[in-house]
């Protein structure tokens, strides 16, 4: 209750010091064209006032509604130049509908005249209202869209900085020694057990390090080449987990491209939260869905006492949505957890986004 009567009192002072602005502005603006014969004539001086506050109000308020709007309805991932001549073009339409609606109907209330009357006064009135609204709008917009230049690039600037973090991030943990221990385990007991298996494991493993420094200069990959590395990674886990881990492919369209590394980053996320053993297998799924959507899909059974960071999956989310305008899209139902990542087609695919540098290797390839 009490936070209601704050909101309505701030609201209140809200518009009353709107009012005042508006009615100084107008008015100063009626004194300019009608002269001293306004300031003779109470009647004249009154109605002028009322005039100016719902012609003022009317276009303020309903600017500021319609720039509300657009701003929560806005398509995302829209560039600054973009928004701002769409709130330009919008606000022209409803100025010039409130202008000419307003006009007639007030000087008929107020002052009994007939502006149909006399259209060349009425396009006058129009033009000069609808000049100053452009003005004023026009500075706000260019000064909100200046801001927004300046965030978006500082935002852009802060991306590339994650995005080489997310890769630095990748590299470590493939490279980690916990990983290359897990492996290394794997394959002591493969050469004693089966040659041709471990000698299999050692090219597999040799792919999934080849991979992540190939690409680590790229933003988007091929989605062949993407698949290439996850099947190397899921075959070093299969070996590692046996008949704990099952795994369903269903991508017979690889065109496109991914983000390096964002599959092989849900897959890893599902084997490190998820419970696998061969009483209770865990179950993943990569599926192409439709042209521009790979699914990752796993049974949900949770590990006790597991509880990353969530850095790597927050990144990626990021990545998505700078790079593709859309999000990632996260669904935990019926004991299955899903995560929908945006790709492109190569029909939208440009050469600026392809590569951040074609020509970066690492030094060793």
């Amino acid at each position: 209750m009490h936070s209601s009567i704050k909101n309505i009192t701030s609201y209140l002072k809200k518009l009353l010091r709107d009012s005042l602005i508006l009615l100084v502005i107008g008015m100063s603006i009626t004194l300019t064209f009608s002269g001293s014969r306004m300031l003779q004539d109470w009647n004249l001086f009154l109605n002028s006032a009322i005039y100016n506050l719902v012609i003022g109000l009317s276009l303020w308020r309903g600017i500021a509604f319609v720039s509300t709007l657009l701003d929560k309805y806005r398509p995302p991932g829209l560039s600054p130049e973009r928004n701002l001549v769409m709130h330009m073009a919008a606000t022209l339409i409803y100025s010039s509908i409130a202008i000419l609606l307003l006009n007639f109907l007030v000087y008929r209330w107020l002052f009994g005249y007939n502006l149909l009357e006399n259209p060349r006064l009425f396009i006058i009135i129009g033009t000069i209202q609808l000049f100053i609204v452009v003005i004023i709008t026009g500075v706000h917009y260019v000064l909100d869209f200046l801001r927004s230049l300046k965030h978006a690039i500082k935002e852009q600037e802060a991306l590339k900085r994650e995005s080489l973090h997310h890769k630095y991030e990748a590299l470590k943990n493939q490279m980690s020694p916990h990983f290359l221990f897990n492996s290394l385990s794997v394959l002591s007991a493969l050469v004693e057990q089966d040659k041709e298996k471990s000698q299999t494991f050692i090219k597999q493993l040799a792919e999934v390090y080849r991979y992540v420094l190939e690409h680590k200069g790229e933003e988007l990959v091929p989605l062949e080449k993407e698949m290439e590395f996850v099947h190397a990674y899921i075959y070093l886990n299969q070996i590692r987990h046996d008949s704990s881990l099952k795994v369903e492919m269903d991508m017979d369209n690889l065109n496109g491209f991914v983000i390096p590394m964002s599959i092989q980053l849900l897959v890893e996320n599902a084997l490190k939260h998820n419970e696998a053993s061969e009483k209770n297998p865990l179950t993943l799924t990569i599926a192409r869905t439709d042209a521009d959507t790979i699914e990752v899909r796993n049974s949900y059974q949770p590990k006790t006492g597991i509880a990353g960071s969530g850095l790597g999956l927050s990144l990626l989310k990021k990545r998505c949505l700078f790079m593709f305008g859309r999000e990632v899209n996260i669904q935990n139902l019926n004991g299955t957890y899903r995560v929908a990542l945006p790709m492109a087609d190569n029909h939208e695919i440009s050469d600026k986004i392809k590569t951040a540098d074609p020509t970066t290797k690492h030094p060793l390839l």
